[in-house]
């Protein structure tokens, strides 16, 4: 042992190692997860009615050119319907119940001199204020509920 080194020792008794993805039942939407690359130029591994991540949403598998090319790199997961029924959705997105689900560019618009601000009534205001709002900015048009 070299100087100012240190020794670790690791012991378990009664553990396994998980060296390979563990399937569901045949009845379950699984979310497999993977220790190698899958799919990619031959596709091999991945079904057309798997779903994976892409600029944050499942994406099903052949929905995305036709299947051809689609892959993940390792230490990812998809999610795998066990039958064709249950991956009829060709997008899947997850939110909370009743919370927001997006926020895009809140503080820009808040700050925005440009925007033009109006209440729920459609009387222009100077700013956000409490309840909901309907900005104008550039060509968009946004409700924002401020509480």
């Amino acid at each position: 042992m070299n100087e100012g080194e240190q020794t670790l020792s690791i012991s378990a008794q009664d553990a396994s190692i998980v060296t390979e993805p563990k399937a569901g039942t045949n009845t379950d939407v699984n979310l497999v997860g993977s220790f190698t690359k899958i799919g990619g130029k031959d596709n091999q591994g991945l079904a057309g009615t798997d779903y994976i991540i892409g600029k944050d949403k499942f994406w099903r598998v052949s929905d995305l050119n036709d299947g051809k090319g689609v892959g993940i790199k390792p230490m990812r997961a998809y999610i795998h319907p066990a039958t064709a029924s249950q991956a009829r959705a060709a997008m899947l997105s997850i939110g909370k119940g009743d919370g927001t689900t997006v926020i895009d560019n809140l503080n820009a618009i808040s700050n925005d001199a440009n925007a033009e601000y109006y209440d729920a009534n459609g009387r222009r205001t100077n700013g956000l204020q409490k309840g909901l709002n309907i900005v104008k900015r550039g060509s968009k048009t946004y409700k924002i509920m401020v509480k």
